[in-house]
């Protein structure tokens, strides 16, 4: 993930390597310090200042907590209904002690997604504000995440996304912590 704006966090980029069998692992370069920085797995921090936090990207793992299903419902997304099934996870450890999820029963897809503390208070929200099909996969292209016990929100916008590129259009060498120096560091010589 690579950041162009706002102005201060462009070029800052997460990396995030999940191998088949392995904990998955998390990077993130800021330019400005021009070093690639391993984030821990028990680190839930905010994403660059944003509403996101490392959590919210994540990996989930179906066996971590217990999940189930609620009821189906319908979600608005750009003017379009979505018929979706609603899902809960409760986890016995973290910020997040349950987690509503509401899933397009079509694409699977997660239109929004209600974040409760250990008290049952929604605390965060992410709601996705437009869907893209794009060879074939379903994407959010527009998201955002209201954090409401602060009262900020942070959107996310999809600029472009491609699936199932070839080796020669995106080499293995892009997923690597030296390819995170080298991109950051043209941001940091063009500050």
């Amino acid at each position: 993930m690579l950041f162009r704006s706002p102005e201060i966090q462009a070029g800052s980029q997460f990396l995030t390597l999940v191998r088949n069998g392995q904990e998955e692992e998390q990077y993130q370069l800021l330019p400005v310090v021009g070093t690639v920085s391993r984030i821990k797995p028990s680190e839930n921090f905010s994403l660059f200042g944003t509403d996101f936090q490392i959590r919210d990207i994540s990996v989930a793992d179906p066996d971590v907590g217990s999940h189930v299903v609620l009821k189906t419902d319908t979600v608005m997304v750009g003017g379009t209904s979505y018929p979706v099934t609603v899902i809960q996870s409760t986890y016995e450890t973290g910020k997040h002690r349950k987690v509503l999820r509401y899933l397009d029963d079509d694409k699977k897809l997660p239109l929004k997604v209600e974040y409760f503390d250990k008290s049952d208070k929604m605390v965060k929200r992410l709601t996705v504000r437009e869907v893209a099909q794009i060879d074939g996969v379903p994407m959010a292209m527009k998201s955002r995440m209201e954090n409401l016990s602060k009262d900020t929100y942070t959107d996310l916008v999809v600029d472009k996304a491609e699936f199932d590129l070839s080796e020669e259009a995106l080499p293995e060498s892009t997923f690597t912590k030296d390819h995170l120096v080298r991109v950051g560091q043209g941001y940091a010589d063009d500050g």
